[in-house]
């Protein structure tokens, strides 16, 4: 499937979350203190503590997530094909195609910029608000709802 403008924005965007977390990262990394915030509740509050150096593991799930969205969207079955919820295989048309990408890029957009706010959230020692959770699964359930309605119900029956 050819590439256009959006996909190519997207990449970028992206890929400049990424830089500029690993950078982030890097900057702060000497002034945080030997305990920091690894896990929040679903109010946001800090339930969990880890060592400074586990820092770096967000940095590093968004190079994991960067690179498994970068296979899936250069599978040609990724996007070309779907299987519904009967388990058969369908073959969508050329703009179900291009939905099926969009989707794709647009998860990928939505779980950089979430890892990226929760990274600010544990660098700087606060709480992570409540409502950003409720805000995050929002988005991600909308965007899919969205899409598949783009594609097309009838195509997962």
């Amino acid at each position: 499937m050819r590439r256009n403008r959006i996909d190519t924005v997207i990449d970028i965007i992206c890929l400049i979350i990424f830089v500029v977390s690993v950078f982030t990262v890097a900057l702060v990394y000497r002034s945080l203190p030997q305990q920091i915030p690894s896990h929040f509740d679903f109010r946001g509050n800090i339930d969990g503590y880890s060592s400074k150096g586990s820092v770096w593991i967000m940095p590093a799930v968004m190079l994991f997530t960067l690179l498994l969205f970068f296979f899936c969207e250069r599978d040609p079955k990724a996007t070309k094909n779907i299987n519904g919820f009967t388990g058969k295989t369908k073959t969508l048309s050329a703009r179900g195609q291009r939905y099926n990408m969009y989707l794709l890029k647009s998860v990928k957009l939505i779980i950089m910029v979430m890892f990226f706010t929760i990274l600010l959230f544990v660098i700087h020692l606060h709480p992570m608000p409540w409502y950003l959770t409720v805000i995050e699964v929002v988005l991600i359930t909308g965007d899919i709802i969205f899409w598949m309605s783009k594609i097309g119900w009838n195509n997962l029956v």
